[in-house]
């Protein structure tokens, strides 16, 4: 009797741990980390209510991280869009246009603002990729040789005639001078 005793809390305790920790894992998932990269340009109205609606997102999930990138006058920040559309094999359409989980997602209106917070809910309670973690992802398998290699040799032949034509020049300034300095003495 003693022995089923045992058995029967040692069973109600494991039964209670195991219902705590899936139960904790909801919970817990509520709360996932979601990461937004967000793209948009200055002077844009409907960049500016996209940004204003995922602030407002933001204050409602503290755990949402959006990464703003102005891309209109900041040519690093548009090198990350070219990349980050590269990483998720899209063509870059437009702004505003925010990376979330596995999405691209370009313009503002009412159907995205819906789309947007149904997806940052979704990934509050199940995970997604982060487009920070996909970026990296993409970068360690990027052929920067095969994609720039090309326009490293233009830049190099380019400089090189310009090298060329900037010591041409000075020659003949040079001698110029020269031949004015001899005509000077000989008068």
């Amino acid at each position: 009797m003693a022995r089923l005793f045992r058995r029967l809390n040692l069973f109600v305790i494991l039964s209670f741990l195991i219902f705590s920790f899936l139960f904790s894992r909801s919970l817990f998932a509520q709360n996932k980390a979601v990461e937004i990269f967000f793209f948009y340009q200055q002077g844009c109205p409907y960049c500016a209510e996209e940004k204003a609606f995922l602030e407002s997102l933001n204050n409602k999930y503290p755990s949402l991280l959006v990464r703003e990138y102005e891309v209109s006058l900041n040519k690093d920040n548009a090198a990350v869009f070219s990349l980050m559309a590269q990483a998720y094999d899209k063509k870059i359409e437009g702004t505003p246009t925010i990376f979330i989980d596995k999405e691209m997602i370009v313009g503002y209106n009412q159907v995205i603002k819906q789309k947007i917070e149904d997806k940052v809910s979704y990934c509050r309670q199940f995970g997604c990729l982060s487009p920070g973690e996909k970026l990296s992802n993409f970068l360690k398998n990027f052929d920067f040789k095969e994609s720039y290699s090309e326009d490293k040799a233009k830049n190099v032949k380019k400089n090189i005639n310009l090298i060329v034509s900037w010591f041409i020049l000075l020659s003949l300034v040079f001698l110029i001078i020269w031949g004015l300095i001899k005509a000077l003495k000989k008068s």
